[in-house]
């Protein structure tokens, strides 16, 4: 794949969305991506080697994330390997 960061950007824009509505599936490049819910009823999906996956708003633990998640902030993470990447409504720094 070869996309250029603001093509990125937007695919990633376009994840956060619909992770945080109640689409069944995502189209990029023609390839529907499922997303799936997880034992702790987070939405995830994986595209590009990336896992893409919603703040657990239910975490026992208090840190701000969750809480952030708790008072109404969509929050998803990017995860490639070790790098994480925080989306929210008001963007992502890639």
């Amino acid at each position: 794949m070869n996309k250029n960061i603001e093509e990125l950007k937007e695919i990633y824009m376009n994840i956060h969305k619909i992770i945080h509505s109640d689409f069944q599936n995502i189209i990029i490049d023609g390839i529907t991506i499922p997303i799936i819910v997880n034992n702790n009823k987070c939405r995830k999906l994986n595209w590009n080697n990336t896992l893409f996956i919603e703040q657990n708003k239910a975490s026992y633990k208090t840190t701000t994330y969750a809480d952030r998640a708790r008072a109404g902030e969509k929050l998803t993470w990017a995860i490639q390997g070790s790098n994480w990447k925080l989306i929210t409504d008001k963007g992502v720094n890639l």
